[in-house]
Formats: C-alpha cells, structure tokens, sequence
C-alpha cells in the first residue's frame, strides 16, 4: 500500500512549480514598444528592476552573398529576491507576453500582484493591439525515492478519471507520458480549450511526476483588445473574470485526475 506522506510535493504544502499567464497578441512587438518598456517608469522599475535584450538574428542572403545581423528580439524581464531567488519573470517575444510566478503563496497573494504587473506591461502597449488567445498555466511536480515509490500512473491517477487513459494505468514503468487537449463550450469570459500534459521521467534516484493543465481563452473575431484588459483593479474587469475560472477549471481537473490522498495533501479535499 502506497504511503502518500513519503511524496514530496515541490513546494511543502502544495506542489505548484509554477503559475503562467500568457498573451498571444495579433501584432508582433514593436521597437517602440520594447523601448518603452525597457526604459521602464517608476512602477515598472519597482516590479522588475531587472530588464535584458533578447538577441535575435536576422539571416539575408542577397547576390549569392550570405550576411547575418543581430536584432533585437524580445526582452526579459525579472524580480530577483535577496537570496538570489526570481519569483517573478516576464518574457516578451515575437508577439508572446508570458508572465511567470515561479514562488507560488496563494491564489489571495498571487493573483494581485500578477495582476499589478499586467496592468504596468499593458500600460506601456498599444491599447488597439489584438489579443488572440489568453492562457493560464500551472505545472504541479512532486517527487519520491524511486526504490520506494515508483510515481506510476496507478500511484498517481484515479481509475475512474474522464481524463486519463485507461490503458496508461497498466503501465507499471516510471517513465510514462500523456498530451492531449480538448475545446469546451464557449461562455464569455471563461476557457475553452483546456490541455492536459503529464509525465514520468528519472532524476537521479528520484521519480519525478509533473502535470501541466493550461485553459485557454481563444478570439475568432479579434475584437479582444489590450485596452479592453486594462482595470483600475485586480478584483474587477475581464482578466479577474477570465483567470478566476481558469483556475477553478485547474482545481476541477485535478480533483478528477488526482487519487485523494494526494489532493488531501495538496490542499484540494474532495468537494
């Protein structure tokens, strides 16, 4: 009989590794755009006192001559804690903005400062920018001695999930994989598109397990712009709405993938 206390979830009381919010924009970054934010203002300087370049590289062959330049491709910004920790990270690239928390304390602590710098990258966008797609991420990854316990997917899934493969329950190797995505009904303000990606792998003599669910907010109409996501405040506007029931759809999914021993652990009892 498997002993859950002997798992280790990566963050003590719960196991999330990290928590992603991500922008797919209909237009690329501009240079204006990275110029501003690089420069920054005072309440972005306070957010992420760290800013670097991401170098891109532009390859021309022009006459059967080849030639390569640099280019600036994105930035990356970071909030770097005294212990040399980053809890939170922002990359800009193409026409991405993923914002990740990598010291996740609660949805009640998280939330508002996600949403604080949100509002300080999107005050420096173009407000008529389209958004095609909005996503909320959330990788969970736990661990235990591999002579132990073994994170099978029987050690880890409930048989009667609507999520996971029956036949993958069988497999009794430590090293295991499962993708796959489906659309939902569509309700304004709320996903409808939801991947589910887990794995097994080996880390020295441990067994690794990490799932990762990500609820997606697609446009078809591109009538979503930047300016319809800025709010004066985290409890109010289309982003609260949209990533409250993104991470409700998270909590759901896990209850029906998750045995209940490890929900108990993970601060998830069964409703």
């Amino acid at each position: 009989m498997t002993d859950y206390n002997e798992v280790n979830l990566i963050a003590g009381e719960h196991a999330i590794e990290t928590a992603e919010f991500i922008f797919a924009l209909g237009e690329a970054w501009s240079q204006s755009e990275l110029d501003a934010i690089k420069n920054g203002n005072e309440e972005l300087n306070e957010l992420f006192p760290k800013r670097d370049p991401i170098q891109g590289f532009i390859f021309e062959i022009n006459k059967g001559e080849a030639s390569g330049t640099q280019k600036q491709g994105g930035l990356t910004l970071e909030l770097f804690e005294k212990d040399g920790s980053v809890p939170w990270r922002v990359r800009l690239e193409q026409n991405l903005l993923a914002l990740s928390c990598m010291d996740y304390p609660g949805w009640e602590r998280v939330w508002p400062e996600a949403h604080k710098r949100l509002q300080a990258l999107f005050s420096l966008t173009n407000s008529e920018k389209p958004i095609l797609s909005i996503e909320y991420k959330i990788s969970d990854v736990m661990s235990a001695n591999l002579d132990r316990i073994p994170l099978t997917p029987k050690v880890l899934f409930k048989e009667n999930s609507n999520f996971i493969p029956k036949n993958i329950l069988d497999n009794t190797d430590f090293r295991w994989d499962i993708s796959q995505g489906w659309y939902v009904e569509e309700e304004e303000r709320r996903p409808n598109l939801v991947r589910l990606e887990c794995k097994g792998i080996r880390r020295n003599k441990e067994s690794i397990a990490t799932i990762s669910n990500t609820l997606v907010y697609r446009r078809r109409d591109n009538e979503l712009r930047v300016k319809d996501l800025i709010a004066k405040g985290h409890d109010d506007g289309f982003l609260r709405d949209f990533f409250h029931y993104a991470r409700q759809g998270n909590r759901d999914i896990l209850r029906n993938v998750l045995v209940d021993q490890l929900l108990e652990r993970m601060g998830l009892p069964v409703e």
